[in-house]
């Protein structure tokens, strides 16, 4: 391991895409170890590629949180004698400011600097004298006394303690540290946390690849992704996006300040402790919410995707195999998850989403692992009209009359009549208002929708364009793929950016990002297959303007609208590198929002101050896919490029002429535009004034003149027309993509 190597918790992800406590955990690291000298020379060294990031697992190690482990860390280390493996863990910090939550403050470093120089060596010394500890008969113990080795580490850490506590007291230190570490120790009721995982990495590690098997082997977090991995597919990580925990917050707090699941603590639950053994330690419900009753359930809810029960559990004190059963439980708690279709439950805790902060107390998380075998899908859409911002009628109807279940809505784009600028609010208030039927209507919580299901809104609805959303929804598949090709939807989210960040080559590249998980998501394997891919990031408010100039950075414009102008060119220039093989080289600050000869024949992007992350939709066609729909499209050259809508309707295998055969207008879903007055001021030689009229908005024209030319075509005036079409297609144009029932599916 070198020095510029920082190993974290979770699958592998690049800078551009953690979370606030993992990037705050790494610029602690770097000053801990003497390679920055603070956070914002931390932060700018691993955004240039200075530091090599790499999961602990790929090093036999796991961490809790962020999990960030530097070379002169010291480590537990753990070995398995019966399979001659062994694995490492970084010593626990305890609770409060810590580096595993992100936090990076001087105490942070100093108590990392001692745990170097004084705790580790004599924790090592001590050890050493022992001869080494039992740790599969300690946490025998431990379990029977009502710990479950992840959340509840009571019992563990003592029992450790009290074997280590003589050993200690006789080291060859000042009597002052030795009261220091018997103080630090004996009040850190996680200490043992650690160990207990590296003991179970050490377990998991020596049944990892083996041919075949479909034993998970690992389960982690980075703040950002969930992934798993396989026995039988040692290489491979099968991730997706970490959910927001539910359980019990600080006062003041709550799951909007939460940071998605992080951490590699989930390997207590791999082999079978943790949340698989809530069932035996009902004094754990305390501290993550919820009742004895519901612990015992979950326990027994693990039966269902694992292999076995804990073999040590079926006699009472037994010291063989694993570990014993908790004296609680009427089983031997379930041990071994195996990969199938569904998901799997981890009980840790939970940080904030700025770097330094921890939100939670404790809770317990869900997460699905989409698997090569899941990706087949039945992709729907289902266009319906809008009397105001709130009206969700239509919906709740195809609702009432099974149309599709609110579980399978996946995405919503649309249309609303606000003016589409800084202080449009029709967009998060038609956002909120379908949140709430997919929540009633599923039984989930608003909260857990909007982690879920992006939903985006271009405002302005000018001229004859009539509000109105397209739901995507996407479902198993029903019957085997034709053959054909056929529609496909996915989607993705990036983290938070920062102020700073907005409008910039950094914003391209985490735009960049969310495309290709997005592209993942659906399946689709040729770029040439990839018809519309929508992004809503954000923009810049007068608050956040002076949130960064507080911190003594700068921001790319100080004019809100303006900003959004740049949101949009950057998350557009993303699209390109991740769909259009746009050179990466071409993401500068110099390029975006300026030179407009580069850009993306299938991107479409939105801003607006109701978020500063990209959400992602991706439209197009995969194999794999048993959907009755098609995606076309063509590229307007300009405005009044109704030839480019005849010819998107034509590649998605519409009749028409002049205006879409009346036959078929009942198989067009909708059409998706993008629009952009000319900047030279003028469209075919002839003048406009868009830029000159001082009363209304040049995107508000613009949208109303395309929605025109469209609907002259397809004859109908609801479709979605969005403006604002920095780097997406030609100056003056724009892509336009058309969503059609099959002619095989009429």
């Amino acid at each position: 391991m070198t020095q510029d190597t920082i190993l974290h918790a979770g699958p592998p992800i690049t800078w551009e895409r953690m979370s606030g406590p993992l990037r705050g955990a790494i610029a602690g690291a770097l000053v801990y170890e003497d390679l920055a000298a603070t956070r914002e020379e931390a932060e700018q060294r691993a955004a240039r590629g200075a530091a090599d990031f790499d999961p602990c697992h790929h090093h036999a190690a796991v961490g809790p949180m962020a999990g960030v482990t530097t070379a002169s860390m010291p480590v537990f280390v753990v070995e398995n004698r019966a399979a001659g493996n062994r694995a490492y863990a970084t010593l626990n910090e305890g609770l409060g400011k810590v580096l595993r939550y992100g936090a990076y403050a001087p105490e942070v470093i100093d108590r990392l600097r001692w745990f170097r120089d004084v705790l580790g060596p004599a924790l090592g010394e001590a050890v050493r004298r022992l001869g080494g500890i039992d740790l599969r008969a300690l946490i025998g113990q431990a379990v029977q006394m009502g710990d479950e080795c992840h959340n509840r580490n009571r019992a563990a850490s003592a029992l450790l303690i009290k074997a280590l506590a003589p050993e200690i007291a006789a080291l060859d230190l000042a009597a002052r540290e030795r009261a220091r570490i018997l103080t630090f120790t004996g009040g850190n009721e996680h200490f043992f946390l650690n160990v207990s995982m590296a003991a179970c990495k050490a377990a998991l590690d020596a049944a990892h690849g083996v041919p075949d098997s479909t034993l998970v082997t690992t389960m982690a977090r980075n703040g950002t992704d969930f992934g798993i991995r396989v026995s039988g597919l040692p290489d491979q990580w099968f991730s997706g996006p970490a959910e927001i925990p539910q359980g019990l917050f600080f006062p003041g707090y709550g799951p909007a300040d939460a940071n998605p699941d992080i951490g590699d603590s989930a390997i207590t639950e791999t082999a079978g402790l943790g949340g698989f053994a809530m069932g035996g330690a009902p004094a754990i419900v305390q501290f993550v919410g919820g009742t004895a009753a519901e612990a015992l359930r979950y326990t027994r809810l693990m039966y269902e995707i694992t292999l076995a029960e804990n073999p040590a559990g079926r006699r009472r004190g037994s010291t063989c195999g694993w570990w014993p059963r908790p004296v609680s439980c009427l089983r031997s708690t379930p041990a071994w998850p195996t990969a199938r279709r569904g998901s799997v439950r981890s009980v840790p805790a939970s940080s904030g989403r700025r770097a330094s902060v921890s939100t939670a107390r404790s809770r317990h998380s869900r997460a699905n692992i989409v698997t090569e075998e899941d990706r087949g899908m039945y992709a729907q859409a289902f266009k319906v009209g809008m009397r105001a911002p709130d009206d969700v009628s239509e919906a709740a109807r195809l609702l009432d009359a099974a149309a599709f279940s609110a579980e399978h809505v996946v995405a919503i784009l649309g249309k609303t009549e606000g003016n589409g600028g800084v202080n449009d609010y029709t967009r998060a208030l038609a956002t909120l208002s379908f949140q709430i039927l997919l929540a009633e209507r599923s039984g989930q919580k608003v909260a857990a929708i909007a982690r879920r299901v992006p939903i985006i809104w271009s405002g302005g609805t000018e001229g004859l364009m009539s509000p109105h959303a397209t739901i995507f929804t996407r479902e198993p598949d029903r019957g085997a793929p034709s053959g054909q090709k056929r529609f496909a939807v996915g989607t993705g989210y990036t983290r938070d950016l920062l102020p700073e960040e907005f409008g910039t080559a950094i914003h391209a590249r985490v735009a960049a990002e969310g495309v290709r998980a997005a592209i993942k998501d659906a399946g689709i394997d040729s770029p040439a297959d990839l018809h519309f891919v929508q992004i809503k990031t954000g923009a810049l408010t007068t608050e956040r303007v002076n949130e960064a100039r507080r911190r003594g950075k700068s921001v790319v414009t100080t004019d809100t609208y303006k900003s959004m102008a740049y949101g949009r060119a950057a998350a557009a220039l993303g699209i390109g590198v991740a769909a259009d093989k746009l050179d990466g080289g071409t993401l500068t600050d110099a390029v975006i929002g300026h030179d407009f000869s580069i850009f993306s024949e299938v991107a479409s992007t939105s801003s607006g101050v109701e978020l500063m992350n990209c959400e992602v939709i991706v439209l197009g066609n995969a194999a794999r896919s048993t959907s009755g729909l098609i995606m076309a499209h063509a590229v307007m050259k300009d405005a009044i490029d109704a030839t480019a809508v005849r010819e998107a309707l034509r590649r998605a295998g519409l009749a028409v002429e002049c205006e879409l055969a009346a036959a078929d207008r009942e198989r067009l879903i909708n059409v998706f535009a993008k629009c952009e007055p000319d900047l030279s001021g003028s469209t075919r030689g002839r003048r406009h004034v868009m830029f000159e009229d001082s009363d209304i908005n040049a995107t508000r024209h613009i949208r109303g003149a395309v929605n025109a030319v469209v609907a002259s075509v397809t004859g109908d005036t609801m479709c979605y027309v969005s403006a604002g079409a920095e780097h997406q297609g030609p100056p003056g144009g724009g892509v336009v993509a058309v969503l059609a029932r099959a002619a095989a599916s009429r």
